[in-house]
């Protein structure tokens, strides 16, 4: 048994974890300084709490832990929850700080029932997790994230503020899932950002249509591929110039639509369609040259190769040679590793 304020204490540090700051577990305690030390010093009498390097506490057993956190009544936990994670974002301030305690953050604000914040920080945390390539992980932080704002909208959340959110979530999940070969969720999740777009938002209607085509086309389901790619042009429209708009976005609708041209060319190579890609080519070449990125270029001349080798299959010749050595190029001003190495 404990004193009111050691147990006020061993509750919130079994929130934090087995290993956690000390000066954390101070700011979270609702009681005085005088008050928090004695605390303090009693569980290390106690042997239930030990000091851990760079100014850390720790429990002596995680059982100990287990135990403090499996009796906190339900309510007193959710508030709880709620102050270590005010706690977490009063110590640290700046978001470069406060990255690493994204997943934390937002486990705190989960348990603590506000289903807005826990959605915000796993998308932070999912976000995170991205960046560093740590997909599976990300995948979770998103899938957390959707939960949790499904929550908050049936507590009676606006939807129309969350509509960002929601449509960042799934598509970023739907990335995810397609890079990790999980074709068919990843449809799931790009049908759930097109259901939510305006017909008018054009150009992201066009990118989640082609990201569907390209898991189609990751299975060698061609057809269905080339179908979705059609969807994508069809909800892109008319070029800026021909609907009389000039817009700051207007390179942006470019390089969708160079995307959908570049994309199909494999797909025409695997079905020996030589004359289409050749056609496309024609269509697309003044454009990619003149409009397309970096990145643009070097697929577009990487994805002549197998045409040129469709038409020519047994001789390497000066064209192709060109056409790599452009590819080599273009990748090398795009700048990022994995073009480089589809150029090389």
């Amino acid at each position: 048994d404990l004193a009111p304020s050691p147990h006020i204490l061993v509750e919130l540090a079994a929130l934090l974890g087995r290993e956690f700051d000390a000066e954390l577990l101070l700011a979270a305690v609702p009681l005085a300084d005088a008050s928090s030390l004695e605390a303090l010093e009693t569980l290390r009498i106690r042997q239930i709490l030990e000091e851990a390097p760079g100014d850390r506490l720790r429990f002596v057993h995680d059982k100990l832990r287990e135990n403090a956190y499996a009796n906190i009544p339900p309510e007193r936990c959710r508030l709880l929850h709620r102050r270590a994670a005010e706690a977490i974002e009063h110590r640290y301030t700046r978001e470069r700080d406060r990255v690493q305690f994204y997943p934390s953050l937002a486990q705190h604000w989960a348990k603590a029932q506000v289903h807005d914040q826990a959605s915000r920080y796993f998308g932070l945390a999912g976000d995170h997790a991205r960046a560093a390539h740590a997909n599976n992980e990300a995948i979770l932080f998103y899938r957390e994230a959707l939960a949790e704002l499904r929550e908050h909208l049936r507590d009676g959340g606006e939807p129309q503020a969350w509509q960002p959110s929601l449509l960042h979530f799934h598509e970023s999940l739907g990335d995810l899932l397609a890079l990790t070969g999980k074709a068919e969720e990843a449809r799931a999740a790009y049908d759930e950002v097109l259901a939510r777009l305006a017909a008018e938002d054009r150009l992201r209607r066009a990118r989640v249509h082609r990201k569907q085509g390209k898991t189609w086309e990751a299975h060698h389901r061609h057809e269905e591929a080339l179908r979705a790619y059609d969807e994508a042009e069809a909800a892109l429209g008319q070029a800026p110039e021909e609907r009389g708009e000039l817009r700051p976005e207007d390179s942006a609708w470019w390089q969708e639509w160079v995307q959908l041209q570049v994309d199909p060319n494999w797909i025409y190579y695997w079905l020996g369609r030589v004359e289409a890609m050749s056609m496309l080519v024609e269509r697309v070449r003044h454009v990619v040259e003149t409009k397309g990125t970096p990145l643009q270029l070097a697929r577009f001349f990487q994805s002549l190769i197998p045409m040129t080798l469709r038409r020519e299959p047994y001789r390497v010749s000066d064209e192709l040679v060109e056409y790599g050595r452009r590819g080599v190029e273009a990748s090398r001003a795009f700048g990022e590793l994995p073009a480089k190495g589809m150029g090389r």
